[in-house]
């Protein structure tokens, strides 16, 4: 596994890229754009290359100015430029949880 540093006294381990080669969709609720759930939904567009559709649910959907996770925010703006990410404040059915066997 490699390892990635982060700040001071923090120290990311990341999986092998294959643990999430079936991740098709995401479902983030609650979404408050802290700098763990920016890098968490970063790390999922990096790593999950089979991720079609990332759906956050959010009381703000206008993405904030973070300097401490400027890169990985910048992912996101550009996943939701080409549709990969859905951004809405609330939870409809068009985002209800679903579940599949293969």
């Amino acid at each position: 596994m490699a390892m990635e540093g982060g700040s001071i006294g923090e120290v990311r381990e990341e999986p092998p890229e294959d643990d999430l080669y079936n991740l098709l969709m995401v479902k983030v609720m609650n979404f408050n754009w802290r700098r763990s759930e920016v890098q968490l939904v970063s790390f999922l567009l990096r790593k999950a290359s089979s991720l079609r559709k990332l759906l956050i649910v959010s009381p703000n959907v206008t993405p904030p100015d973070l300097p401490c996770v400027e890169a990985d925010l910048l992912l996101l703006k550009a996943a939701l430029a080409n549709g990969k990410i859905i951004l809405s404040e609330s939870d409809d059915i068009a985002t209800q949880p679903y579940h599949s066997a293969f």
